[in-house]
């Protein structure tokens, strides 16, 4: 293969490759840094999704083309200044560098498109972190030595004497020369060798300044690390204040459940997750609170909150609701709930507040949700005993029921009043239907009306009762609304009857309480 020397065109175009160089590196290293704070990011959070942050922002078209252009510039200046006798060895080392970067970014591109699909390997990417901040290390001395190149300063005590003008262009620079593309192994080993020695030699005779540049390179590489990982991509956690649009907030607690307020199940195929924060107006303006601004990512989805489910949820706090306004100066705790599909045991959630339409610049927090969903006993006592049950931080129950009865029919009184003002009482039966029975007792309420402990007792509680060996419970139904005294006559199952087991179960969001009628 016949080619034209190119010698001619190095020479006189030299301080401009190596500023084209220099660029090239310099957009490759603000690549990398980036990369960096990603996976960085990645770990914290355990969220990977395109809408918020892609690979594709880092590991592209133009960082792959960057590449390649830094393999074929430092490659031929490389192969011309060995050919003329000139330092080579910093191309051959930006070259094998840019190749190691190749390398990593295609893992990198390759891990963030397959592997992350899967489960979070946390191993996997502390390596893959780990390099990519080691990768970023040579950058500094390559840039350094490219801008003395390129501006042309004879730094003679760094060791750069000999890159001053090049010799003189002849003839022979433009001549056409063939190709020679044989491999001499030895002839590499001893150069090789050669050159190791001669930088023992160098870094011996400089070592002062070879010990200024490399410390000022570490610092410089800490400094971008620092500012890339803890500044521009923080990562806020729960009970940190955000100062965002205006707004001061405190994300606090997070608790996910499928149940309403009483224990029931709202949806099989979903799960509701609430968010409590305290968020201060900063401004000198009443404000209406955006709450789309929250976006909720788990895993590979993400949501947005509504307050359309906003009634399973009234015993745990104040609820936003859509137009919520704040005062100037006023510091208010609310409630965002979020529907989302019920995740996996390993799922992860991430909670990022956006001040524009661009994700990956949003604030992000990484939240620690409780399960609320199961149900935990708090109190189990015996007929005659006193039960307190908690409804919320200002409500609570307190009563006893000193007998039960279960019969097919029983005698009650009630007050009837007539025309003429008078309320007579009168006694009726109370019969049981069919496959049916009563459940009848007396309790003794502390500081309530009947009607509300009835209303208490319907809203709250159940019949659990144990027939061999299988516990069944059922609502509560009552048999009649209009008698004296305090009283409770429930329509129930025959079963009952036989039951080994009777006991009033009362659930309270999670918590659940018992009051044991019958058993042990």
């Amino acid at each position: 293969m016949i080619l034209r020397k190119p010698y001619a065109f190095l020479i006189k175009n030299f301080k401009k490759i190596n500023l084209v160089l220099l660029a090239l590196v310099i957009f490759i290293l603000w690549k990398d840094l980036n990369l960096y704070s990603f996976i960085k990011d990645y770990i914290q959070t355990g969220i990977y999704n395109t809408m918020l942050d892609s690979i594709d922002n880092y590991v592209n078209i133009f960082s792959t083309l960057s590449l390649l252009l830094i393999f074929i510039i430092s490659g031929i200046l490389a192969y011309l200044l060995k050919y003329k006798d000139k330092p080579y060895i910093a191309y051959i080392l930006i070259l094998i560098n840019n190749i190691a970067t190749f390398i990593l970014f295609i893992y990198t591109k390759y891990y963030f498109t397959t592997t992350t699909i899967g489960e979070f390997d946390l191993t996997s990417l502390l390596i893959v972190r780990d390099l990519t901040f080691i990768s970023t290390i040579p950058y500094y001395p390559i840039i350094f030595l490219l801008v003395i190149r390129s501006i042309g300063i004879d730094l003679k005590k760094f060791g750069f004497g000999e890159d001053k003008d090049f010799i003189n262009i002849n003839e022979e620079d433009r001549e056409e020369v063939e190709v020679d593309v044989s491999f001499d192994k030895d002839k590499w080993i001893r150069q090789i060798k050669n050159k190791i020695r001669f930088t023992k030699y160098f870094f011996l005779e400089h070592k002062f300044s070879v010990t200024i540049i490399l410390i000022l390179v570490i610092l410089l590489g800490v400094f971008n690390i620092y500012r890339y990982a803890f500044i521009e991509n923080k990562v806020y956690k729960p009970n940190q204040t955000i100062n965002k649009n205006g707004y001061s907030m405190v994300v606090k607690n997070t608790y996910i459940t499928n149940r309403d307020y009483t224990g029931n199940l709202i949806n099989e195929e979903m799960s509701y997750l609430i968010l409590e924060a305290t968020i201060t107006n900063q401004t000198s303006d009443t404000r209406e609170f955006d709450a789309n601004r929250f976006y909720l990512y788990v895993d590979d989805s993400y949501y947005l909150p509504t307050d359309r489910f906003n009634t399973y949820f009234t015993d745990m706090g104040t609820l936003y609701t859509n137009g919520k306004k704040i005062k100037a100066g006023e510091t208010q705790t609310l409630l965002f709930v979020f529907e989302i599909k019920k995740p996996k045991d390993s799922s992860n959630f991430l909670l990022t507040y956006q001040t524009s339409n661009v994700h990956k610049n949003a604030t992000r927090i990484r939240i620690k949700v409780v399960d609320i969903s199961k149900f935990i006993t708090k109190a189990n006592v015996k007929l005659g005993e006193e039960l307190e049950v908690p409804i919320n931080l200002n409500k609570k129950w307190n009563f006893y029921i000193p007998n039960y009865q279960i019969t097919d029919s029983i005698t009650y009184r009630y007050e009837e009043c007539n025309a003429t003002g008078n309320c007579p009482i009168y006694e009726a039966n109370l019969t049981n239907k069919e496959n049916k029975t009563i459940l009848y007792f007396r309790f003794d309420v502390t500081d309530e009306t009947k009607t509300n402990f009835l209303s208490f007792l319907s809203k709250y509680g159940k019949v659990r009762y144990t027939i061999d060996g299988v516990t069944k419970e059922q609502k509560i139904k009552y048999q009649i609304s209009k008698y004296r005294g305090n009283y409770v006559y429930l329509e129930v199952s025959n079963e009952l009857k036989n039951a080994t087991s009777i006991e009033l179960c009362f659930t309270v969001r999670s918590y659940q309480y018992f009051y044991k009628l019958k058993g042990e």
